[in-house]
């Protein structure tokens, strides 16, 4: 349904009109009347947005609803059956790593064996969709 609808957009949930909303954010700020508590419009929808789409979907589908936090659940799941690291897992997830040689030492971006990861779980889950 998104791919369709932006077909061109780099996010999964891209922000719909999201050059109109920038576009007026820009004149705002140009003008000084950004509210004290505006956010600027980002190019992906925001969890309280998705989370609202989501439930509507379920509704209209009339299927079991889920959250975005299911999708870090799933992503768990399956990169651990798939024998990536937890570290590796935990840094896509952006987790907080706390321990002194994470929060010291540790300088290295870990870029490459993070997009080592997302494409083995490309893979996994370009299987799953043409098993349906």
């Amino acid at each position: 349904m998104m791919l369709e609808g932006y077909p061109d957009s780099e996010y999964i949930f891209p922000n719909a009109d999201y050059e109109i909303k920038i576009s007026r954010w820009n004149e705002k700020v140009k003008s000084g009347t950004v509210g004290k508590h505006a956010k600027i419009p980002r190019p992906f929808m925001s969890s309280e947005l998705l989370c609202d789409n989501i439930n509507r979907f379920c509704k209209q589908k009339n299927i079991v609803s889920f959250i975005p936090r299911d999708f870090r659940r799933t992503f768990k799941t399956i990169d651990c059956q798939l024998k990536r690291t937890k570290d590796i897992r935990d840094r896509i997830q952006n987790h907080s790593l706390s321990d002194v040689t994470s929060v010291h030492y540790d300088r290295y971006d870990y870029a490459e064996d993070k997009m080592e990861s997302l494409l083995v779980w490309e893979s996994k889950i370009k299987s799953l969709m043409y098993e349906i």
